[in-house]
């Protein structure tokens, strides 16, 4: 096999700093997933800075501004985070779009 039909590295320079090259493959894709999941718990807390939300406000507020690259329960899950760390916390209660009853979240101040 030539050096130009050689299949792509399973690992990049990228990768060695999240996991150790002896690692198996499943470790980086974890790996690559606390990623993803921290950039989301980021885009969370800046959303939730700029006004309280509902989850259906946030998830709605999440995909206008930063596409559709997550599943669509994600930013709710990384709100869920935020709040056991004490980052996010309830602010009241609101009627949401179905008339129920649902928690409004806040950054802390």
């Amino acid at each position: 096999m030539s050096v130009d039909t050689l299949p792509p590295p399973l690992f990049t320079d990228d990768d060695f700093s999240r996991a150790r090259t002896s690692d198996p493959l499943t470790s980086h894709a974890a790996a690559d997933s606390t990623q993803a999941k921290e950039l989301i718990r980021t885009r969370v807390y800046e959303l939730l800075a700029q006004r309280p939300m509902t989850d259906e406000e946030l998830t709605r507020a999440y995909f206008d501004r930063f596409g559709s690259d997550t599943h669509h329960d994600s930013p709710r899950k990384r709100r869920s985070d935020l709040k056991a760390q004490g980052r996010v916390v309830e602010f009241g209660v609101w009627r949401g779009s179905t008339g129920r009853k649902v928690t409004v979240w806040a950054v802390r101040s």
